[in-house]
C-alpha cells in the first residue's frame, strides 16, 4: 500500500537545468516498508530499499515539507456504518489522547 510521496527538485550536474524527482514509500506488512527512490538523473531507473519502522520515521523527519501523505478514504459502504457509541459516562476519546501529549 502506497503511504507517502516525497517530491523535490534537483539540478543536472552538466546542463544545470532543474528537474523534478519523486520518492515513494510503500507499506508491505506491519513491520516491512519499501522506499522507491528516484534515480539521480532524469531517465535513471528508481532504486528500491527495504526499511524498518525506525527508518520510516527518520525518512518522515528528513525534509517533512516535501512529503505528501496518502489519504485513505472509506468506501461508500464503510461511510454508511455508524461509528461505535461511547459507553455512557466515559470521557470523549480526544480528551484521553490530549492527556497523552501533556508534559
Amino acid at each position: 500500500m502506497h503511504i507517502a510521496t516525497r517530491r523535490y527538485d534537483d539540478r543536472h550536474p552538466i546542463t544545470l537545468e532543474w528537474f523534478d524527482l519523486e520518492d515513494r514509500l510503500y507499506r508491505k506488512s506491519e513491520s516491512e516498508f519499501r522506499l522507491v527512490v528516484a534515480g539521480d538523473l532524469p531517465g535513471d531507473p528508481p532504486i528500491e530499499k527495504s526499511l524498518n519502522l525506525a527508518d520510516v520515521f527518520a525518512w518522515y523527519q528528513d525534509c517533512p515539507d516535501q512529503i505528501e501523505r496518502t489519504v485513505i478514504a472509506a468506501t461508500d459502504e464503510e461511510q454508511s456504518i455508524p461509528p461505535p457509541k461511547r459507553p455512557e459516562g466515559s470521557p470523549p476519546t480526544h480528551k484521553k489522547l490530549k492527556n497523552l501529549f501533556q508534559t
